[in-house]
Parts: structure tokens; sequence; C-alpha cells
């Protein structure tokens, strides 16, 4: 961190924000703008603070930006491919006072508005710093070195979050896929058990009906049904309806099931 950084113009970032934050107050998470939740009265050490934060940030060769998540917009730092969520705020502290009256020494409590800086994480856990705040001691200006050391560390966290997120959603992809398999494993025999029965029944119903026609009145008509009841038969069957070998779809099927399952670890 330069001192200079204070002494520069503000990040256009900062401009831009500062400009949209002093015409609009009422829902500035709506806002194109940077998330700086303070009083408009302080608004202008808060711009100055980001502001130099920023050209550090950029001078370590990496970005700052304003993204849009649903309707909302969020600030971003990008370290090393790495989106780093961030708002500054601020908190109402007691501090005591001393004050001197007549000689006596008495010490009271007066309200402080402590500017405090946030990462934001989405339960990423992070063994380091997420904020820092004004104190007695040191005002968070003298705080950004922490800051920007703290960012390379975080995004290392962040990119092993999203890393375990994406095995889990690999995970649960593949066993949808697997169980997707075994359904349609089970859905294909049943109906080939279904049609298999249908056609046998009909060539069971249809030598019935032959013998019971058999020399009787109507014979033409009714060896005009029975090649249709036959086709009907084998249109059903399984075994008679397809070309290939009736059981090597149920061989795909489940040389596919069990090379999903022994791809688990």
């Amino acid at each position: 961190m330069e001192s200079t950084d204070f002494d520069r113009p503000l990040h256009h970032l900062v401009q831009e924000s500062v400009r949209i934050l002093q015409k609009n107050t009422h829902d500035w998470r709506r806002l194109e703008a940077l998330e700086i939740y303070v009083k408009p009265w302080r608004l202008e050490r808060s711009a100055t603070l980001l502001s130099a934060l920023f050209y550090a940030v950029e001078r370590q060769g990496h970005k700052v930006a304003i993204v849009r998540r649903d309707d909302s917009y969020s600030s971003m730092f990008l370290v090393e491919g790495e989106s780093i969520n961030f708002y500054l705020t601020e908190e109402l502290q007691y501090r005591s006072s001393p004050e001197s009256r007549d000689g006596d020494s008495t010490r009271r409590n007066v309200q402080v508005q402590a500017l405090e800086f946030h990462f934001r994480l989405w339960r990423c856990p992070h063994e380091g710093r997420t904020n820092w705040k004004d104190s007695r001691r040191l005002p968070l200006e003298g705080q950004l070195n922490e800051i920007l050391a703290e960012l390379i560390p975080l995004s290392a966290s962040i990119r092993s979050h999203r890393l375990k997120l994406e095995q889990q959603e690999a995970e649960r992809a593949e066993n949808e896929k697997r169980l997707q398999a075994a359904k349609d494993q089970l859905e294909t025999l049943r109906r080939d058990i279904q049609g298999y029965r249908f056609a046998e029944e009909v060539r069971a119903f249809a030598v019935q009906a032959k013998q019971f026609y058999e020399g009787r009145e109507g014979s033409e008509s009714f060896s005009n049904w029975e090649k249709w009841a036959k086709a009907v038969a084998d249109q059903s069957d399984p075994f008679v309806a397809r070309s290939e070998n009736p059981l090597a779809r149920y061989f795909k099927l489940h040389d596919r099931l069990w090379r999903l399952v022994d791809e688990d670890p």
C-alpha cells in the first residue's frame, strides 16, 4: 500500500458509485454501485478509503468489478480467477472518553460510528480474517495492507470450496445417471414382458378361434382375421418384432449400468 494512493483522484468505480449513492439512498442493493452502507456524511471518507484500496489491488494485478446477481449488484475483487465479494459498512460503538471537570478526572461512554470492511464468503470456510474495523488504536485506513495480504489466501479458500462443490455436483449427476439407467432397464423389461404376454395370448386366442370356426360358414373372413391377429402378435412380441437380438439392448443397458457402478471410487 502506498501513501500516495489516498491523494490520487477517486477510482472510476468509486466516483460512479458515489454519484449514484448520493442520489439514491433507499435501496442500495438494487443500484449498480459498490456496496457501501454508510450514512451520507461518511460517504466521502468511505470513498477515499476504497479508492486507495482499489489502486493497491490493481497494482498487484487483480481486478475490481460490480457484478449483477439476480436482481441486485455485488462488489467483487477478481483474484486469480476467483470472485471475492466485499462490502463496507459502519457500526455504532461505545467508547470510554476521559473528561476533566474542576480538576476531577471522570470517564463517560461516547458513541462512535466505526467503519467496517467485510469479505462475504457465502459459507466458504476460511481460517484467516474476513473483517476489519476502526479501532481506537488504528483506523481502518491503517489496516488496508492487512486486507491486501488476505486476498491470495482467501482466493485459495474460495477455489478449494468451489472445487469441492463441483465434485459433489458431479457425483450427484453420476448418481442420477445410475438411477436413470436402472429405471430404463426395468421399464424396458416391463414393456417387453407385457408385449410378449399379449402376443402369446393373441396366438392362443387365435388357435381357439380357428378350432371354433373350422368347417363353419365364414371361414374366409376368419382367415383374414387370423392373418391380422398374427400380425398384431408379431408386432407385440419382442422376439419377433425386432430384427436385432431382442436381448442385445438389455446387455447394453446392463453394461451401461454396471459401468457406472464400477466407476465409483
